[in-house]
């Protein structure tokens, strides 16, 4: 989901890995969701006169919902989940 108004904008990005069948060991798989969210704003007057320079934050697994367990790569499966939990970033993006 996304929405804009002017300088800023706000996205929301669902993610649902549907249950599936571990391959090696032919256990079923729980789904499992997690959220993103990220914000911007449009810093380019500020920075430079008609430049496109953005602040953007966001977090990455904001409910910090943990992969499901699976018996192969050390307990989750890196091809659908992430154990690194919750995660935040602030980044700059600049255009010429």
């Amino acid at each position: 989901m996304n929405w804009s108004d002017g300088e800023h904008s706000a996205n929301i990005y669902l993610r649902h890995v549907a249950s599936y069948e571990n391959d090696v060991s032919g256990e079923s798989i729980s789904s499992f969701n997690t959220i993103d969210l990220q914000y911007s704003v449009n810093l380019g007057e500020v920075v430079r006169e008609n430049s496109e320079t953005r602040l953007i934050a966001g977090i990455v697994n904001a409910p910090d919902e943990d992969p499901p367990f699976v018996a192969i790569a050390g307990s989750y499966d890196p091809r659908t989940g992430d154990p690194r939990g919750r995660r935040a970033y602030i980044k700059i993006q600049l255009s010429i």
